[in-house]
């Protein structure tokens, strides 16, 4: 009698949220795409000054690009001070 009761025990003890022998849980696999990369974008203009549209795939390098005066064709300091400001610091 103390055997068939610990078996029963044992056997509704490792049914728990696994699923019971009989009736075993179901795990479906799902696949996952690789994540598409984010782009950084801005384009800063007034009159016949402009930055040019400026892309990047990470936002260190928008923002190192922000600070560039070189690359930003030395126009619009203060909107990109701003906007580094806001999203760099």
């Amino acid at each position: 009698m103390r055997i068939l009761f610990i078996m029963l025990s044992l056997l509704f003890i490792s049914c728990g949220q696994e699923g019971t022998p009989w009736n075993p849980k179901v795990i479906k696999v799902q696949s996952v795409a690789e994540a598409e990369g984010e782009l950084y974008t801005y384009e800063f203009s007034s009159g016949s000054c402009t930055t040019g549209a400026k892309e990047f795939t990470t936002l260190q390098a928008a923002c190192n690009a922000l600070l560039d005066e070189e690359v930003n064709n030395y126009c619009q300091k203060n909107s990109r001070i701003a906007l580094y400001n806001s999203n760099c610091n």
